[in-house]
């Protein structure tokens, strides 16, 4: 079976976690946690994406990584889906606990959510070009 749409986005944010606070200096600071949660019928269900990152805030002047982590919550969805009950109910209760919670469809969408709150320093990121693959690349 195919890969949706939402895999692809998945794979995309995820990728982009890993990466969340490298700077390029001498010295990174701690890279966030992240838990993408995977179904299997036991626990309790939850969202996507579970994080513990820390915001960029400016402190007398100078912008630099709060040293508190912020827990975050992350749902994907395809273009055109919304959140299901439960996933909104779970995305409530990470917010009622002082947490950050949202859904995107789309790799903007979750960038400007990051931006929003404080998680990257810039408004998007540079555009990618994509090439084409499979049978796209064989009519090229």
């Amino acid at each position: 079976m195919g890969r949706g749409p939402e895999s692809f986005l998945k794979a995309e944010v995820n990728k982009h976690l890993l990466t969340l606070h490298q700077t390029g200096q001498a010295i990174d600071p701690p890279q966030p946690y992240v838990f993408m949660y995977v179904p299997s019928g036991y626990g309790k269900q939850t969202i996507d994406f579970l994080i513990a990152a820390r915001r960029w805030v400016t402190i007398e002047g100078v912008l630099q990584l709060d040293r508190h982590a912020t827990f975050l919550g992350v749902e994907t969805k395809s273009p055109g889906k919304q959140p299901t009950a439960r996933q909104w109910a779970c995305m409530e209760a990470i917010e009622a606990a002082g947490g950050v919670a949202f859904w995107c469809f789309d790799f903007n969408g979750y960038w400007d959510q990051m931006y929003q709150h404080g998680f990257v320093t810039r408004e998007r990121p540079p555009e990618k070009k994509i090439a084409p693959r499979g049978r796209a690349a064989m009519i090229l």
